[in-house]
């Protein structure tokens, strides 16, 4: 199965000063912020990628490379509107997996490989759209920021960063069918170019489910002091062993 992970975005809220680096370039202990993303999904048994990149994407392929370095093959994909929201960029994966199930995840999200199996395996049983989530609302970093989940037995009822009532958090970690980008599509034939835009068309059909990660951990990196979080988390959980 492959993975999906949108690295595309200009990264504004991390950009604050006059030199520009790529959000997944951003260092995070010893190596970039996207090494991590990719190296917990290698752990978590996913070894093809495809990254959609946009802004300063000649860095990035240059860093990464095809991924050899890091034990992993590396897709490309450009995507020109990278200075418009997520769903633009998650739906210029289209192209390179138009008909098969496969993983998206954000260059910005590390999440515990042991997640990912479960994902992969709840995807492979199943033919809907796939949300992780975590319910452990006061361990989240940002709630304010957070993106809101309403689910009932198992379906998603709403998402969005401000809807009320709400009982959980997306993780930024999806297992998706091709429905993905039928939902997508719609979406933004009315002007509406949110990922959470194309979620919602999903939950009108009750095709977009969750996976509650339980105890597992997972960070997200929107500020340079999440850096830090992010490390401290990497360092706690010794995601990094082995060199991994």
């Amino acid at each position: 199965m492959k993975a999906v992970i949108l690295a595309a975005g200009k990264g504004t809220r991390i950009n604050t000063g006059s030199i520009l680096v790529p959000k997944p370039l951003y260092a995070v202990g010893q190596r970039a912020l996207i090494e991590h993303c990719l190296l917990n999904m290698k752990q978590g048994g996913i070894k093809d990628f495809v990254l959609i990149v946009g802004f300063m994407s000649e860095h990035v392929k240059d860093y990464l490379k095809d991924g050899t370095e890091l034990g992993i093959n590396i897709q490309y994909v450009y995507n020109p509107n990278f200075d418009k929201e997520l769903g633009v960029s998650a739906l210029t994966a289209k192209k390179a997996v138009p008909h098969e199930n496969f993983i998206l995840s954000m260059a910005d999200h590390v999440h515990d490989p042991a997640t990912i199996r479960a994902l992969v395996a709840k995807l492979e049983k199943s033919d809907k759209c796939i949300l992780c989530v975590d319910k452990k609302l006061d361990k989240i970093n940002d709630i304010e920021d957070a993106t809101k989940v309403l689910e009932e037995d198992g379906f998603i009822l709403n998402i969005n960063k401000k809807i009320e009532p709400y009982n959980c958090v997306d993780t930024g970690l999806f297992g998706m069918t091709p429905k993905l980008f039928s939902a997508l599509e719609k979406a933004q034939s009315e002007g509406k170019n949110t990922l959470s835009d194309g979620m919602n068309e999903l939950v009108k059909t009750k095709e977009l489910i969750i996976l509650d990660i339980g105890n597992k951990r997972w960070a997200e990196v929107d500020t340079r002091s999440d850096l830090i979080v992010c490390e401290e988390l990497i360092e706690d959980m010794g995601w990094r062993a082995n060199g991994n």
